[in-house]
């Protein structure tokens, strides 16, 4: 019998807690149901302990605010999952983002897949394209030259991909 390949999903939380049901929602509730939720708290709110205790999947941990890049490298830190996918605390995901990913994966030899995305503000919706792989080897450096990146919310990547590689926490952003 083989088992389905378990997703660690890294959903980094401050001052987002109105949000924050939605996302771990969009998470549960995706066709492909196999999910470890790591929520980093940096909020400490009695409203987000209740939504972390809400679920048997959600595994939290509060810390001091140290910034985005800080909370994702401790849930990297304890994640169990075969892949691991990103998820902030304001945004949420469709419901086959994870069926759709992990599918592309296991059909390929990447190590990590993204997407295009949707972003909603004042009740409006703009899309946001990511730029075709052309050159694998400069593809980064092109999104950078644009003012870009890779939208974290859309990424998953393989565990064993990162090894001991973790976000750069001196940054602000960009990560």
């Amino acid at each position: 019998m083989t088992t389905e390949p378990s997703v660690s999903v890294v959903i980094p939380n401050y001052k987002t807690d109105e949000y924050l049901s939605r996302a771990i929602d969009s998470v549960l509730n995706q066709t492909y149901g196999e999910h470890e939720i790591l929520l980093v708290d940096s909020s400490g709110t009695d409203t987000v302990r209740e939504i972390a205790d809400s679920s048997k999947q959600i595994s939290y941990q509060y810390t001091e605010p140290e910034g985005v890049a800080a909370a994702r490298n401790l849930a990297l830190d304890r994640m169990t999952g075969e892949f691991v996918a990103f998820l902030d605390a304001d945004d949420y995901w469709a419901p086959k983002k994870t069926e759709y990913q992990l599918e592309m994966l296991r059909s390929t030899d990447a190590d990590f897949v993204y997407s295009d995305e949707y972003l909603l503000a004042g009740g409006n919706r703009r899309y946001h394209g990511t730029l075709p792989v052309d050159d694998p080897e400069r593809h980064f450096v092109e999104y950078f030259r644009r003012g870009s990146g890779i939208p974290i919310r859309t990424v998953m990547v393989r565990q064993s991909c990162l090894g001991d590689k973790r976000f750069w926490e001196e940054l602000a952003v960009r990560e």
